[in-house]
């Protein structure tokens, strides 16, 4: 824990090492402040009791939904739930975290796949991705996403072959196009 970067919420996961996620979980309630702690528990383990005695605001067995996770995340930050990212339905949830998991991405290329599959099939520009991932208008000039989609075009299609794909639009933006559930087809 870095004193000099804001934390909100931590969550903890280390499978196999309960003792130190419980001791994380101590120090990131220690440092005041109002940080949350997510524990993530197997469904067979008594790491959960443990977690709240640690000072966890939360456990959630793992695996679990990614959406449940997120809105057990909004809840405990005081975040409204009425978010359009909480409204999609839970295969976008599992479909998007198993692209970005499966091709290994980094979390610039996710938060930017995830703009792309949100909006599957149609052009998303330079700026929406901007405002989405950055919270601040595109500059021109600024080659950020040009790097950021070349790397998740081919990370993508080393894993998926033609099944998911990045296409640059010209003086538009990009574009994601899925083939739907075939994603899923191991081969």
């Amino acid at each position: 824990m870095r004193a000099d970067l804001p934390v909100k919420a931590v969550v903890v996961h280390m499978p196999g090492r309960e003792s130190e996620a419980l001791e994380i979980t101590r120090t990131v309630k220690s440092t005041g402040g109002s940080n949350i702690v997510i524990m993530l528990a197997a469904e067979q383990d008594h790491l959960g009791v443990d977690a709240f005695f640690a000072g966890a605001d939360d456990v959630v067995v793992w695996p679990c939904s990614l959406r449940e996770l997120a809105v057990r995340l909004f809840v405990r930050l005081g975040l409204p739930l009425d978010d359009a990212i909480l409204q999609t339905d839970e295969g976008s949830w599992n479909a998007r975290a198993y692209i970005a998991d499966r091709a290994g991405l980094t979390v610039s290329e996710a938060q930017v796949m995830h703009v792309l599959y949100t909006h599957d099939g149609e052009t998303v520009s330079r700026d929406e991705l901007s405002l989405a991932v950055d919270a601040r208008p595109w500059r021109y000039g600024d080659r950020k996403f040009d790097v950021h989609v070349a790397k998740l075009r081919k990370k993508l299609s080393d894993t998926f072959g033609d099944k998911v794909s990045v296409s640059t639009i010209r003086s538009l933006g990009y574009r994601l196009v899925t083939k739907g559930a075939n994603i899923f087809d191991p081969a």
